[in-house]
Order: structure tokens, then sequence, then C-alpha cells
């Protein structure tokens, strides 16, 4: 398969909307901390949920908007199976890189997340939401 500039726009519409959860997900997480003195931990969790519950929302009605699609818990469910698989890929890349390279931290941080943005990518388009264009 050849990447168009369908493609390319579309993947860089999913990447710039999905910096509006990061967004939500650090005030979210801030918010928790610095306001109501919660456990950095937990903070962090809520800020996370926030954040993934908002891009699961932002592609539904904005990234993949043309498709009509419709709220689902599937779908939600799905969405979050996919975050914890990006997780998974990228965690796991840092640790081969770290094993198997001598790349730097930066280095292997952009590979990593890379390599997870496009497996998240991938599976929102065609597993979360099972759009085939």
């Amino acid at each position: 398969m050849r990447l168009s500039f369908h493609h390319l726009k579309e993947i860089s519409f999913y990447a710039f909307l999905t910096v509006g959860g990061l967004c939500v997900d650090l005030a979210v997480a801030s918010l928790f901390v610095y306001a109501f003195s919660f456990p950095f931990f937990i903070a962090g969790l809520l800020g996370l949920l926030a954040g993934t519950l908002t891009n699961y929302f932002i592609h539904l009605k904005i990234t993949f908007k043309s498709k009509n699609l419709k709220l689902s818990w599937d779908s939600l469910l799905r969405y979050a199976q996919t975050c914890l698989i990006g997780m998974g890929v990228r965690v796991g890349s840092l640790a081969l890189l770290g094993l198997l390279t001598n790349f730097s931290a930066f280095l292997s941080f952009v590979l990593a997340t890379g390599l997870s943005f496009a497996i998240n990518f991938i599976l929102t388009k065609f597993y979360v939401f099972r759009i085939f264009d």
C-alpha cells in the first residue's frame, strides 16, 4: 500500500488532534496534584483516563467525522485496548532499544514513540472505528 497525500493528511490530522488529549491529561493531573493534593500516582492515573476519553471522543467526532460513527461501549473498550497495546509497544521498544543498541535515550524515546504512534493510528482506524477505505 502506498501512502498518498490523503493518507498523510489523515495521519497529520490524527497527530494534531491527539495533542488535545495530551493537554487534558496534563491539565487534569496537575489540577489533582496542585489544587486537591492528590498523590502523584493517582493524579497521573486520573489525567491519563481523562486524556484517553478525550482522545476517544476527538477521534470519534472530529478525526473520523466523515464516517458518521456512533458512540458505543464496544468502540470505547477497543480504544482502551488500543491505548494499552500502544503503551506495551512503547515500553517494549524502549527495553529492546536499551538492550540491543547504543542509541541515546532521546533517540530511543523518539523511535519508540513513533512506533507506538503508528500502531495506535492503525489500530484506531482499522480496529476501534473499523474504517476500511
